[in-house]
């Protein structure tokens, strides 16, 4: 499992970025690009929502737990 360079959340694949990232505004071209744009040249990251965070951590336990086991 790798992290994701843009919020170091975990990813499933050898991807540099989760999927929220890699098409997180798949129908508005324009907010994904500006997305891309703070990251690459202001190094701004956006924050997870919560709900993602959530989601995200009882995943990581769960992993966790088999790996330990």
């Amino acid at each position: 499992m790798s992290l994701c360079a843009l919020c170091a959340q975990p990813t499933l694949t050898e991807r540099d970025l989760c999927v929220y990232h890699l098409y997180p505004h798949a129908d508005d071209w324009a907010a994904g690009n500006r997305i891309m744009c703070d990251f690459v040249h202001r190094g701004i990251v956006p924050a997870a929502t919560p709900e993602r965070t959530d989601a995200l951590e009882l995943l990581v336990e769960s992993l966790d737990e088999v790996l330990i086991s």
